[in-house]
């Protein structure tokens, strides 16, 4: 999948002029693509091709009946180039189709049931949308040929979207999710159905405003000991079910939320679930559950061994014990979407024009927050001289323990970039140690910066930039070095890019990638590194290598 700078920005830009001007609630911030809807050409279709032919935004597209396997397309499983509305990406067990850099397109059924949309690879999407504005999916069934617990790939992926709509759509397992939101911005799920999938019924990381509104999910998960939640989300801020009826469902919890603010279930009805580790597992924010009624076998808060959860709570802000879930009753609610988004307690005399500064190593800590450039003013930044150093923390970083000493991991991070100015260098001491780690982020960008342990060469077993479950990651300008084990290690990770970088002196690889999705490295310089160089296993795709100013391994 493509990743295109220029347009993530725009689509940022856009995004803070939506959330500046206060639109909100679920019909009013579609007002504007409303009021084009008559203007738009109307194209009916009855096939595949038909429909990728007729791609382009500011268009209606209507489906007739029938089924629509996207494996029967002519082109199937070739790239495109950088004009096409669409292209195939490849995953483990055939392509899946990416649908990038439209607005105002409508895609709609003749009714829900009446047309299939249809997905035959087990780890494809069955449909991706990446990088649209104002796209709206309506009247559609889709899911996967596959029998349910045998797909890796979402019904929907929506990723770097504004302002998108799924409204009047079945979504089916054997999916992962139903919905995967990634990045976006002003996403609802209105009128539709989803069930039957393996992990649960959507999942959000790093979005701002996602709405499920009015329906009916069930029958999710593949078993209790399979780990899975209906409804989760990481970062972010506003995640709603309002008015939705859930059933059914065989998932480890109904609501795992993860420093996401303005968590709400609003009006819902849960009958027969069945969970295993607690229905509400909340951990940074307190969800706000109110007008809910509860039929389920298991415990609302599950044992807590790190101490981190927090309860939920009413509108008012009321704690919600056990007993209290069990009591409360159904009616229905409305909901009027997030307040805003909130940093926490930040000093502001360090923030100028648009930006904040940071001096010492406390100052970079303390600045962690979603949607922020943070410019480091020149210096040593030695992870060892922070004042909570090792002590574990519950928000934007925390320290893991490794054999040697603590390491720092940032988590659940989106829209950050930290960049250097002049000679900035962050070190860690403990050897075991990654420099930075990163998990459950998206949207960041190192840019300038020298990252390396104080220790030489060939004596440290941590990489120098760990990734873990990762989204939209970039290093740009910077160097590298060891005695990390690897310069960049990298796990169930998407779209990474190192550009005019260098990589030096790791006593293992420069690279290593596993289960990776989309990673170049252009116009670096990779030397006196460990073989092999490049390492990554068979589930990672897109993988480029290019234009390496040297390559010299020391193995």
């Amino acid at each position: 999948m493509q990743h295109r700078t220029w347009l993530r920005l725009f689509g940022c830009l856009l995004a803070a002029i939506l959330v500046l001007g206060g639109l909100s609630g679920t019909g009013e911030r579609h007002a504007l693509a409303a009021e084009e809807t008559d203007t738009r050409p109307v194209l009916r279709v009855s096939s595949v091709d038909g429909l990728l032919r007729a791609l382009g935004s500011g268009v209606i597209i209507e489906l007739e009946a029938g089924e629509y396997d996207l494996s029967t397309a002519s082109d199937y499983g070739t790239e495109k180039g950088a004009d096409s509305p669409y292209t195939w990406s490849e995953v483990y067990d055939g392509f899946e189709l990416v649908i990038r850099d439209l607005s105002n397109l409508e895609i709609s059924g003749v009714g829900a049931g009446d047309v299939r949309v249809l997905a035959l690879p087990a780890y494809a999407n069955v449909i991706a949308i990446s990088n649209c504005s104002a796209v709206r999916l309506s009247g559609l069934t889709l899911g996967h040929k596959g029998e349910p617990g045998t797909c890796s790939g979402d019904v929907l992926l929506i990723e770097d979207c504004i302002e998108c709509t799924v409204d009047n759509c079945v979504l089916f397992g054997c999916g992962v999710h139903g919905v995967n939101a990634v990045s976006c911005t002003g996403l609802t799920v209105q009128d539709s159905t989803i069930y039957g999938c393996s992990d649960g019924a959507v999942t959000a990381q790093g979005t701002y405003d996602f709405r499920m509104v009015n329906c009916d999910v069930y029958e999710n998960g593949l078993s209790l000991e399979w780990y899975g939640s209906v409804l989760s989300c990481y970062g972010g801020d506003g995640f709603a079910a309002v008015n939705c009826r859930f059933h059914d469902d065989r998932c480890q919890a109904l609501l795992t939320s993860m420093y996401t603010e303005e968590v709400s279930l609003l009006g819902c009805t849960f009958t027969n679930e069945r969970n295993e580790s607690g229905a509400i597992n909340a951990i940074g924010y307190a969800p706000v559950i109110e007008g809910c009624s509860f039929d389920i076998a298991g415990e609302f808060y599950g044992f807590d061994e790190t101490g981190e959860q927090v309860p939920a709570q009413t509108v008012d802000g009321q704690s919600l014990t056990q007993g209290d879930l069990e009591k409360m009753e159904h009616r229905v609610m409305e909901y009027t979407g997030p307040v805003g988004l909130s940093f926490g307690d930040i000093d502001y005399s360090m923030y100028e024009g648009g930006v904040y500064y940071a001096e010492t190593v406390d100052d970079f800590l303390n600045l962690l927050a979603p949607d922020r450039v943070i410019l480091l003013k020149e210096g040593t930044y030695d992870l060892s001289k922070a004042a909570d150093y090792g002590v574990e923390q519950h928000g934007w970083y925390t320290w893991e323990m490794q054999y040697d000493g603590p390491g720092l991991i940032l988590q659940y991070l989106y829209g950050v970039t930290i960049r250097g100015l002049g000679d900035v260098q962050i070190c860690a001491s403990p050897r075991y140690a990654s420099v930075l780690s990163f998990r459950n982020c998206s949207d960041i960008t190192l840019d300038n910066v020298k990252l390396g342990h104080f220790e030489a060469p060939g004596t440290c077993t941590g990489a120098v930039i760990s990734l873990n479950d990762c989204y939209s990651f970039r290093v740009f300008n910077s160097y590298l070095y060891g005695c990390g084990y690897t310069g960049i290690d990298a796990a169930s990770s998407r779209q990474i890019y190192v550009s005019d970088s260098e990589i030096a002196h790791c006593s293992g690889s420069a690279v290593w990638l596993y289960d990776v999705d989309t990673f170049c490295l252009q116009s670096c310089n990779v030397h006196d590194c460990g073989e092999p160089v490049f390492w990554s296993d068979d589930s990672c795709r897109n993988i480029f290598f290019g234009d390496i100013e040297t390559i010299m391994g020391v193995g």
